[in-house]
């Protein structure tokens, strides 16, 4: 979307109330359309003046401006949504194979390695069914994994089970369940390590964990009924990446181990 560029180029310069009006604008694009200024601004629970001002912030003249960006985004996303759908697949795919050049990858894998056991918190269908094919991958690495409930409370139970050190992964689509957010900043108070899947690269969840991993997800139009359907590629790739990227890991601090004992019966 041409709005998360504007939103992006300028996102260290906007405040926390500037944030969460972008947060709500590229999640609710249709329904911003079709708002007034004063519409919004209630929605967001701000005044006026300050969906200008965040306007003004993000390079943009105005509402008006801003309004005509979100539609034309919207005729762009209809147009090629059924013609680009294999084009965006595999810029799907190259969006998650390319985190693992850009971040620091080997602290995640460090922090799964020093973990006793690792949980993992869904929010959705399609996420639950990637936290138990990870969960299975962490098991053949080596790892304990537990598949958590969805619901929030139930995390809030298991929580306080959870000792330092230990890891939560929270695999969600948007990142901005207030509870959620909530959740992981306890258990970062408690000592775990936390790190978040989410569809979008600005959102409460990914800044409050401690590591944030990112997926694309694909609209495309389907029969019977005659809808639109998101496909979650770039989740099942970023979940195969995670999980073959830390296999290597541990076979090289294996190597690195046998190489040391090598070495110490030389010298003896």
């Amino acid at each position: 979307m041409r709005i998360e560029k504007y939103v992006n180029k300028h996102y260290d310069e906007l405040n926390q109330t500037e944030k969460e009006i972008a947060s709500f604008v590229m999640m609710h694009p249709k329904e911003t359309i079709v708002m007034s200024l004063t519409e919004l601004a209630q929605a967001c629970l701000v005044s006026r003046s300050a969906i200008f001002r965040f306007t003004k912030k993000i390079g943009l003249s105005g509402f008006n401006r801003l309004k005509y960006i979100l539609e034309d985004d919207q005729m762009n996303n209809e147009s090629q949504r059924d013609e680009d759908y294999l084009e965006r697949t595999i810029n799907a795919i190259d969006a998650a194979a390319r985190q693992f050049k850009n971040k620091d990858v080997e602290k995640i894998y460090a922090s799964f390695d020093k973990a006793k056991n690792i949980y993992i918190c869904s929010t959705g269908w399609v996420q639950e069914i990637v936290s138990n094919q990870l969960q299975r991958d962490f098991f053949i690495v080596g790892k304990n994994a537990y598949v958590l409930p969805g619901e929030v409370d139930e995390l809030g139970i298991v929580l306080k089970k959870m000792k330092p050190g230990d890891v939560l992964i929270i695999i969600s689509f948007n990142g901005e369940n207030e509870r959620l957010v909530e959740k992981v900043k306890q258990a970062q108070i408690r000592g775990i390590v936390t790190l978040s899947f989410t569809s979008v690269s600005q959102n409460k969840l990914a800044e409050n964990a401690q590591y944030s991993l990112y997926y694309n997800v694909i609209d495309k139009q389907v029969p019977s009924p005659n809808r639109n359907e998101s496909f979650f590629t770039g989740l099942y790739v970023l979940n195969d990446l995670l999980t073959m990227g830390y296999a290597d890991y541990r076979k090289h601090q294996e190597l690195e181990e046998q190489d040391g004992k090598g070495k110490k019966e030389e010298q003896s």
